[in-house]
């Protein structure tokens, strides 16, 4: 398995050691369930609004791997027709431009 190219910044999940320091915040990037919080960190980045947003010691952050659009299976799977098809597209072709003239 391949390790993940990158984070899902839209979902990072923070869970602070105290909660209140982040509870008056009111943004639209961030969503509060259970003590712990949904950062939408690309909404952050693109509009601002992130001073607010300190971190403490022990505060834990998780970040989400990217979901790929399709799985490792069907992209080794396409893979493998396209080399198949590239292979018998050249036979073809060359096939017919070397043919009797």
């Amino acid at each position: 398995m391949e390790p993940p190219t990158g984070g899902d910044l839209s979902e990072v999940l923070v869970r602070k050691t105290e909660p209140r320091t982040w509870a008056d915040l009111n943004m639209k990037a961030i969503s509060e369930y259970q003590g712990a919080y949904e950062v939408d960190a690309e909404k952050l980045i693109k509009y601002g609004g992130g001073k607010n947003l300190k971190l403490g010691q022990d505060d834990f952050v998780y970040v989400p791997p990217r979901t790929p659009w399709i799985s490792n299976e069907a992209s080794r799977g396409i893979t493998i027709v396209s080399i198949v098809l590239g292979i018998v597209l050249t036979a073809v072709l060359i096939d017919k431009n070397t043919g009797d003239k």
